[in-house]
């Protein structure tokens, strides 16, 4: 269906703290407290790799066992999550997190629909994918 876009998130209190006007670098990123989905533990390291950050401590940190956990640590003003966007696209928009970078394609991570092969010509199944292919295309995420 699409490609995970991912965000790095904070606080709007925590961006306040950063004292800048102006986005922070990857670098200055790199050196804040982040935020770690505990099944995903390169999704830093990749990301700042990305960025061209090669030596950082894209491992230190809070681990946390669900999204919803990182977003919420975020959302207290714990660290910087880098979360999928659809996760995220409600409390952006209410302001109760802000974006430090620009979304990004870069993870390994992928939607898919998965059906049994038996049900691969089911006018249904055929019609619901259908369904999902264009509300994804219709409303991506940011």
């Amino acid at each position: 269906l699409c490609r995970e876009r991912v965000v790095p998130v904070i606080s709007p209190a925590g961006r306040d703290r950063l004292g800048t006007g102006a986005a922070p670098s990857a670098a200055e990123i790199a050196r804040l407290p982040l935020l770690h989905l505990e099944s995903r533990p390169r999704l830093w390291d990749s990301w700042l790799r990305e960025e061209g950050i090669e030596d950082s401590a894209a491992f230190s940190g809070h681990r946390f066992e669900l999204f919803a956990m990182v977003i919420e640590a975020a959302r207290a003003g714990i660290g910087i999550g880098l979360v999928p966007t659809y996760l995220v696209e409600r409390d952006l928009a209410q302001g109760e997190l802000v974006p430090l970078a620009p979304v990004r394609d870069q993870t390994d991570g992928a939607y898919y629909t998965v059906q049994p092969e038996d049900a691969a010509t089911s006018p249904l199944a055929t019609a619901f994918r259908a369904w999902m292919a264009e509300e994804v295309e219709t409303h991506p995420a940011s």
